[in-house]
């Protein structure tokens, strides 16, 4: 969902790696990464951590959309790419000649479009909307237990996420 190539390039380059090389090292060809670098194609969220990874970088150097999000906000948002694509759909931002809008691949039926940048917010707002309103309706249906494990308390030192 958001426009990765400058980013990937630069690092790639901070790294000394040629596109050949970081390819090889996450498992793809050279021709990949060109197309990642170029825009023209867009890596799975599974790709960009191995890219960052082979890079010694955070993946969230190669994320900005313009607006400045929390990280939090920004993880959810690669969450629902990676759903998205789950279900058969692409959302490529600053595709080729569109550069201020989205191209949706419709892998389902082969078929591509070009969907305006407040479109696709206003889809993605909607989605994470009812799936809220979903959980709290799940919710309600449940039976709300004491917090005897410490869920909610703070950490010490020794314990960790995981």
């Amino acid at each position: 969902m958001w426009n990765y190539g400058s980013r990937i390039k630069t690092a790639r380059e901070s790294a000394g790696l040629t596109q050949d090389q970081l390819g090889k090292e996450i498992g793809v060809t050279g021709v990949t990464i060109m197309r990642y670098e170029k825009n023209q194609r867009e890596p799975r969220m599974e790709q960009l951590k191995k890219i960052a990874k082979a890079l010694d970088v955070s993946i969230f150097d190669f994320i900005d959309d313009g607006q400045h999000m929390k990280p939090s906000e920004i993880q959810q948002s690669m969450k629902l790419d990676d759903y998205l694509r789950s279900i058969g759909y692409e959302f490529i931002y600053g595709f080729e000649n569109y550069e201020d809008s989205w191209l949706c691949v419709d892998n389902k039926v082969k078929k591509l479009y070009i969907l305006q940048h407040n479109d696709v917010s206003e889809l993605e707002k909607s989605l994470l909307d009812f799936t809220k309103f979903q959980i709290s309706e799940l919710l309600k249906k449940g039976n709300e237990i004491p917090d005897t494990v410490g869920f909610f308390s703070p950490k010490t030192e020794t314990q960790t996420d995981e």
